[in-house]
């Protein structure tokens, strides 16, 4: 819950980036993915208190979500494209 109102009171945010969404699915895993691994949050919550790093984090975490929209996946037939 900490990280929840750290993360609220930033200013002046990153938003959305503007892609051609094909897929969205996995989307939201894709960010909480990069979350969870540039934070390091479960481990140490210092992090939350570089409002400048946070930015950065949360930059990176919506670049991925984005990336991962924009192809086909999640579906049990595409997974021979990956092979």
């Amino acid at each position: 819950m900490l990280w929840c109102m750290n993360i609220a009171k930033l200013k002046n945010t990153t938003g959305a980036f503007p892609v051609k969404a094909v897929d969205t699915t996995g989307s939201g895993d894709s960010f909480v993915g990069a979350l969870l691994v540039l934070t390091k949050i479960v481990d140490d919550q210092s992090v939350l208190q570089d409002e400048a790093k946070l930015k950065e984090i949360l930059r990176y975490s919506c670049a991925c979500g984005a990336i991962t929209s924009t192809k086909k996946g999640a579906n049990l037939y595409n997974l021979n494209t990956f092979h």
